[in-house]
């Protein structure tokens, strides 16, 4: 897509830009801004605009560097998967190997068995044993999304500096 010019309208600020972005996206941003700058405008009397966009940039930076280490996490967890995974295939095909070496000495031994029977309960070994690994890196579920404009308990657990006055 070609760069263009938009005007938006962000809580009374009108502002042009020129991006690559559709029309519908850069409105549904500054609405967005417009909503959360208007609470913080209407919950406390002493806020200028400027301390509200400020404490909205801050919040917003404040979720792209967690955001960034929640994926540098997820990638070592990714890693770590991986290195596993290979080590699982590499003890999966030792397994199948000492299973048909054990099957040809009892053939040898004129004994009969269901091989099919020795490949499944291998298969439900290595299915256990990749379970189990999966548990202990599980990623911790997507935290419910919250608004940091919002004075309360939340709010204060962050550790977030807080232009609203406390109660």
């Amino acid at each position: 897509m070609a760069k263009r010019r938009i005007r938006l309208d962000v809580n009374g600020v009108v502002c042009a830009l020129i991006t690559h972005e559709s029309d519908e996206y850069m409105y549904s941003l500054s609405e967005e801004v417009s909503t959360i700058m208007s609470e913080m405008l209407t919950s406390s009397p002493f806020i200028t605009r400027e301390m509200a966009a400020l404490t909205l940039a801050l919040g917003y930076c404040d979720d792209i560097k967690k955001q960034a280490d929640k994926i540098s996490q997820l990638e070592e967890q990714m890693n770590e998967l991986e290195k596993r995974s290979e080590e699982l295939e590499r003890e999966n095909g030792q397994l199948w190997e000492e299973t048909d070496e054990l099957i040809a000495k009892q053939a040898a031994g004129g004994e009969v068995i269901d091989a099919s029977a020795q490949k499944q309960r291998i298969q439900k070994r290595v299915a256990r044993a990749v379970e189990t690994e999966k548990r202990k890196l599980a990623v911790e579920k997507k935290p419910k999304k919250q608004n940091p404009f919002r004075i309360g308990e939340e709010f204060e657990q962050q550790g977030f500096i807080s232009f609203f006055e406390q109660e």
